[in-house]
């Protein structure tokens, strides 16, 4: 049996600051509803695409814990492939999730003032209330310098220049007008080609390239996704006013 390998790395955010840190995930829980297979797609840019010739070999409500060890095991279950056509070719795979992630990580930045480094860690007492409460999707929550991290809830964010730092562990005070892009790592074979996350919705999906074409002879392929959370967790410091 052969076994279709796909290499997927999560990023907290894809909101990349030039000054930010990364840290790894020592819990992230993600919720996939549905996986398919494509013969083509069509790279337009980081947050455009388009494909043809999909397949569903997935689909539900599995959460699973990335970070862990049987991740792909869980999904190997998932992905049903005994409906894939014989004789087909597929090159693509397009998982969609849910945009509510929950994670436990840190990061070490440089304080702003101080010149010191320091980890920032998630901490399970700032994810809710103010504008993560209001506008979730435009909010990027508050770390807490030191302490163990806890696992938090948080969105895959709007592209918006009206976003929200909080500057307050429940958010009711937070810095505006802040951009959020979709800026994907430039190393396709892990963060994938593009991403489609569209206001309103409440999932997103992804697209990757296969490690090599894939063509059904008479026996069902065995899906095998691998996780990479070694930066999923993005920091940066800043002053407030």
């Amino acid at each position: 049996m052969r076994a279709i390998k796909v290499l997927i790395s999560f990023l907290l955010l894809f909101t990349t600051q030039s000054f930010a840190a990364t840290g790894a995930a020592s819990v992230y829980k993600v919720t996939i509803t549905k996986i398919e297979l494509c013969e083509n797609a069509t790279i337009n840019s980081e947050t455009s695409y388009t494909t043809s010739g999909c397949i569903t070999v997935g689909t539900g409500n599995l959460t699973v814990d990335i970070a862990s060890a049987s991740a792909g095991a869980e999904i190997a279950k998932f992905a049903d492939t005994s409906t894939i056509p014989i004789g087909k070719i597929y090159r693509w795979a397009q998982p969609t999730l849910s945009r509510q992630f929950s994670i436990a990580g840190s990061a070490t930045v440089t304080k702003t003032i101080a010149g010191t480094d320091a980890v920032c860690a998630t901490n399970e007492n700032n994810d809710s209330g103010g504008f993560l409460t209001s506008a979730p999707y435009k909010s990027m929550q508050m770390g807490t310098y030191g302490g163990t991290p806890s696992e938090v809830t948080v969105y895959t964010p709007d592209e918006t220049t009206s976003g929200y730092h909080c500057v307050t562990s429940n958010c009711t005070t937070a810095l505006s007008s802040r951009t959020f892009n979709h800026d994907i790592p430039d190393d396709t074979s892990t963060y994938g080609h593009a991403v489609d996350v569209t206001e309103g919705e409440t999932t997103f999906k992804m697209i990757y390239l296969l490690g090599s074409p894939y063509i059904r002879k008479d026996i069902s392929p065995k899906i095998t996704i691998k996780f990479g959370t070694s930066a999923s967790v993005e920091a940066f410091p800043f002053l407030t006013l």
